[in-house]
């Protein structure tokens, strides 16, 4: 039979129940109650019926004769704060959002069904929005976010048969790496990014047998800042709270961070494909076509968008984190394959028809073959600079937006 189930037995006690034998159990004599020694203990909890404590604010109209008016006392500046949630109710919702990643809808049933109240989705937000903007550290969360992965990337490393990889293949570095490779292979990690991950954690020259686990992590940690590096976009920066965060983490945190506004993006992309306005991603302006197709509410939201987002960041920030992540993190070049170099157009007279993107050091018949087409690649004779008109070898090392023609013997 459990007993002393419960570590701390110091805890408020709602009520006592009280189990004393009256005789015996083994000769059914009388029995003397031991107050001296301690009982045996097993606790439980349980819901109140109506686990909720509901509190009413009122503020009764009082009438001035010599204004003749009504007035109301103000209600105290925390209980408008707070709203119909308190400090333990608001703590549990954002307990079941942060911790439990319970959805919305979730979090809406649980409220409605266990607790017998109805809110909103919106008011679910509100609740959030406020334990956020007062506990959040954007650069604790960063850090946490990048420790979560890494720790992945270890676990993966080292699955449940680590001891057992590392004694098969630890012995030859080379055969380990290639091991090491097949193992990744599921995360798309590249052979040269395994050794460079082993070089910067100086394990190139240690055997894994000897590693140590925080060799392990920093291995894991290196391997995937190579293979799966993070860029850091900083949403809704139109909002106050969002700025200020901002400035504390550029001050904390060494790489690249875009501030960015997607709403801002989406709204001025969505009017634009209407003819509302002109608006090219990217630029730090638009052009209202015409502004009796904007309502009020409309105009409005351009308004703020230009002064909060497009004026102090010279753009909504979208398409820069797109260019930043494929451009600069992911190493890549844009070409633009032409069939006529002086309207830079394709056989079907389309301008600029395709921009493929290939890795910076690709050389012009590898881009023909692996690119295009492995048949223009094995008749290739030369290409064309459609903007300079100079012809191209095969071992040209292809630019950033070359516009080129592809001439073949076939």
């Amino acid at each position: 039979m459990p007993h002393d189930n419960l570590k701390n037995k110091s805890v408020n006690l709602y009520k006592f129940h009280e189990h004393i034998l009256p005789s015996c159990p083994d000769c059914h004599g009388q029995v003397t109650l031991r107050p001296d020694l301690e009982p045996r203990r097993i606790q439980q909890i349980e819901l109140k019926e109506v686990p909720l404590l509901r509190e009413e604010h009122r503020s009764y109209a009082v009438w001035c004769p010599g204004c003749e008016k009504i007035h109301y006392m103000p209600f105290p500046d925390e209980v408008v704060k707070a709203g119909l949630f308190k400090e333990r109710m608001t703590a549990l919702v954002a307990y079941m959002k942060y911790v439990c990643h319970a959805s919305f809808s979730t979090i809406r049933k649980f409220v409605r069904d266990v607790l017998g109240e109805e809110v909103s989705r919106g008011y679910l937000r509100k609740v959030l929005a406020k334990v956020t903007s007062s506990l959040n550290d954007p650069y604790e969360d960063v850090l946490f976010l990048e420790n979560e992965i890494n720790l992945w990337f270890k676990e993966i490393l080292e699955r449940e048969d680590w001891n057992k990889f590392i004694k098969t293949f630890a012995r030859e570095k080379r055969k380990f790496i290639e091991e090491l490779y097949k193992r990744l292979s599921g995360i798309k990690v590249k052979k040269n990014q395994i050794i460079l991950a082993l070089n910067d954690t100086k394990l190139d020259g240690k055997n894994p047998s000897e590693w140590t686990e925080d060799d392990l992590f920093n291995f894991a940690k290196k391997l995937r800042e190579a293979s799966k590096p993070i860029l850091i976009v900083a949403n809704k920066i139109d909002k106050e709270i969002s700025r200020k965060n901002l400035q504390n983490l550029v001050q904390k945190y060494s790489d690249p961070i875009i501030p960015c506004s997607s709403l801002a993006e989406y709204m001025l992309r969505k009017y634009d494909e209407e003819k509302k306005l002109n608006y090219t991603p990217g630029s730090n302006n638009f052009k209202i076509l015409n502004q009796e197709k904007l309502n009020s509410k409309e105009l409005d939201i351009l308004q703020n968008i230009k002064l909060k987002i497009l004026d102090l960041y010279h753009e909504t920030g979208v398409q820069k984190a797109l260019n930043f992540a494929v451009f600069d993190i992911s190493n890549q070049i844009c070409v633009f394959p032409v069939s006529d170099v002086n309207n830079y157009t394709d056989n079907n007279n389309n301008v600029l028809p395709d921009a493929i993107l290939v890795e910076k050091g690709t050389l012009l018949r590898e881009f023909v073959r692996e690119k295009i087409h492995t048949d223009l690649a094995d008749h290739f004779m030369f290409g064309i600079d459609a903007i300079t008109k100079k012809r191209l070898g095969e071992n040209y090392e292809l630019q950033h937006n070359d516009v080129i023609k592809i001439v073949t013997s076939k």
